[in-house]
């Protein structure tokens, strides 16, 4: 029973450094196509976000959005 154990063991171990691997090709790939990010929004725009804030967090956190929404008027978070 030991033996299966250390062999379950060792096979998930060697399938996570596997499919770690295999994630990387080795490259550094840097979008650095040019590709311009607006530094203005013009249109009306939604961002929707689930947040476990509560207390003290939760007021700082409100706060922060409401400030960053007045300097941002088409951004409404």
């Amino acid at each position: 029973m030991r033996l299966g154990k250390k062999l379950i063991t060792f096979a998930v171990a060697g399938l996570a450094l596997v499919g770690t691997a295999a994630c990387s090709n080795g490259k550094n790939n840097s979008s650095s196509n040019d590709a311009k990010i607006p530094s203005k929004i013009t249109k009306k725009t939604t961002v929707v976000f689930w947040h476990g804030m509560h207390g003290a967090q939760e007021n700082t956190f409100k706060q922060l959005t409401n400030d960053f929404e007045k300097k941002n008027p088409n951004i409404k978070i």
